[in-house]
């Protein structure tokens, strides 16, 4: 697979969870018996057999995560899972040899699910260790050499807070961080109408105003899974987010491919307008989505992928956030423009101090003009969107079908077991 991608230039990122592994029954705190009997027998088949009679490997917890907003109980609690004690050296030497491993086939980068649960050298003495340094800095020198070039990626999930300092800047130091309470604050402002907020400009505290560290999206597994916050949402309003997140000069991006579109999800593909579960399934044929199928195609969406190659083609170039009204726009440099109208399709002139000159919407192929700064057009895409600028490159035309999913389930002579067979062809995006 990463061998493929990299026909591409697509570079592969692999999710470490490196905090937390399977249980039983979950929610166990107290003695080493009782967190202990909780661990999944699974990890002792698939891992390390010596975890399931060593309690080194673990933290033995006495308390949740989420007792306190204390960094003993955020980093040593347990959040409803075996929480392993990253502080210890043969733990730290087996993340980082699954990463050395992930390395040599071929990936160019990590994301630390839960990454602000793991301790850091900058925590209270008492509980920090030097998991990062041992494992970022040994995966970052294995790849220089197995590569010849510096060029692996880190970035850890936190959410919502950190509430230290010290620690704050010592995994700025080390990695980009997920800014959700930003991201999500934008999304929900463009679901409420608001699309002048995507103007903000700032970031949400322990990004302490670096905005290369930052990784913003508009909708997050977390957001979307299980009915959060976004999962009322229309696809509209996740493409106008995105649009501007993605035009940006320095925060990083992520845009979650959603297993179901809005419509199928939402009564009219109405926002907030939530439908009944069964209504679901009948909507998606009577089936939920399967590992591995590609349930939607709207990053594939030529205003989504307008987006991605604006901000290619504008890097290092500065930005210009502004609204006016309830449409926003960002300027990269000053040859090169994203409008949201948050009223979908219609007319816009802005005064925004672009280049003058003849534009053309990357999205719907529409003209823009530009004269004393002035930009004036029609955004003939139905969701608002323009992506207004002049390439110097032949993209292509982003022509996405929906991908044939066929499945059959069988059972064998004696029908003692049963087996599902699932085959999709993946979506053709280019004529």
């Amino acid at each position: 697979m990463c061998a493929e991608a990299e026909k591409y230039g697509v570079k592969v990122i692999v999710d470490i969870v490196a905090n937390h592994m399977g249980n039983i029954q979950g929610y166990k705190i107290g003695d080493v018996e009782t967190v202990m009997g909780d661990i999944s027998p699974q990890v002792g088949e698939f891992w390390e057999p010596k975890m399931l009679t060593d309690s080194s490997y673990w933290h033995i917890s006495t308390s949740w995560t989420h007792t306190s907003d204390g960094r003993f109980d955020v980093t040593q609690g347990n959040m409803g899972m075996p929480d392993l004690n990253t502080g210890d050296s043969k733990v730290q030497q087996m993340v980082l040899g699954l990463l050395k491993e992930c390395i040599d086939c071929g990936a160019d980068g990590f994301r630390f699910d839960a990454a602000k649960h793991i301790e850091t050298p900058k925590d209270n003495a008492k509980f920090a260790s030097n998991f990062w340094d041992v494992v970022l800095d040994g995966a970052r020198a294995y790849y220089k050499q197995k590569n010849g070039y510096d060029g692996i990626y880190f970035y850890g999930e936190v959410l919502n807070r950190i509430d230290d300092t010290n620690a704050e800047n010592y995994y700025l130091s080390k990695m980009s961080l997920t800014d959700n309470s930003t991201s999500d604050n934008l999304r929900n402002s463009v679901v409420h109408g608001q699309v002048g907020a995507l103007a903000t400009s700032g970031y949400c505290g322990y990004i302490h105003g670096k905005a290369d560290h930052a990784v913003m999206w508009a909708e997050s597994h977390d957001t979307y899974m299980g009915g959060g916050s976004s999962y009322d949402a229309n696809d509209s309003d996740i493409k106008k987010t995105w649009a501007i997140l993605a035009s940006r000069k320095d925060a990083t991006g992520l845009f979650f491919a959603r297993p179901y579109y809005s419509k199928d999800i939402l009564a009219g593909d109405v926002s907030k307008s939530r439908q009944s579960y069964a209504t679901i399934l009948e909507n998606v044929g009577g089936e939920q989505t399967q590992l591995g199928d590609v349930g939607t195609l709207t990053w594939a969406d030529p205003a989504v992928v307008a987006a991605n190659r604006f901000r290619n083609f504008f890097v290092g170039q500065s930005e210009k956030l502004g609204s006016s009204g309830n449409t926003v726009y960002n300027m990269r440099g000053t040859t090169g423009v994203v409008i949201v109208r948050g009223d979908g399709a219609g007319s816009v002139s802005l005064s925004i101090g672009m280049k003058d000159g003849t534009y053309t919407d990357q999205v719907t192929g529409e003209k823009f003009t530009v004269s004393g700064g002035r930009i004036s057009g029609t955004i003939k895409n139905k969701d608002g969107i323009a992506v207004v600028y002049n390439p110097s490159v032949n993209y292509g035309t982003v022509n996405p079908e929906q991908p044939t999913v066929l499945r059959i389930n069988a059972k064998t002579a004696d029908e003692k077991k049963a087996f599902r067979v699932h085959s999709q062809a993946l979506p053709k995006l280019f004529p």
